[in-house]
């Protein structure tokens, strides 16, 4: 896990040296933040890339303090009473100015991991203007990488959590 600790910071370090970020609670899963155009830069930069949009959930407004934006819900698969979390994290990132943010998450960070059945990320940023996508992976199998994109948004708050079997 420190491995893990020292290439998110970095990371944020070279990438991000303009944000603020609170520490990582990390159970294998790595994260990488960088401020990136578009998910169209990164296909191009990966062009043998599929990526899968996933659903997203955006709850009905309800009045919030200091103008903050109700969370967007991305999930994808779907969850059983047998299933287990088999990762999770979360991490705070505050920016003096809008940036476009891209999230990186992989499940497992190495190794062999368990099937993963369900993904499930919260994300709280000041504009509604994003999308989480599969580029590696998917649902059914052992390894997952998901991109979460944010768009003009002064923080990025996030919470992931994998759950299978």
């Amino acid at each position: 896990m420190r491995k893990v600790y020292s290439l998110v910071c970095a990371v944020l370090c070279i990438a991000v040296a303009s944000a603020v970020s609170m520490p990582a609670i990390q159970s294998g899963t790595i994260d990488e933040v960088v401020l990136v155009e578009s998910i169209e830069d990164f296909i191009k930069q990966n062009p043998d890339v599929t990526v899968t949009p996933m659903n997203k959930e955006i709850p009905a407004v309800k009045a919030k303090a200091f103008g903050q934006k109700a969370p967007i819900r991305y999930t994808m698969g779907r969850l059983s009473s047998s299933d287990r979390v088999l990762s999770n994290g979360q991490n705070s990132y505050y920016y003096p100015t809008l940036q476009d943010v891209k999230l990186q998450l992989s499940y497992p960070q190495s190794g062999v991991g368990g099937i993963v059945t369900y993904v499930e990320i919260i994300v709280e940023q000041s504009s509604g203007n994003g999308q989480a996508y599969i580029v590696a992976g998917r649902i059914g199998e052992r390894f997952i990488r998901i991109v979460v994109e944010a768009k003009q948004t002064s923080y990025f708050i996030y919470r992931a959590a994998f759950y299978g079997y």
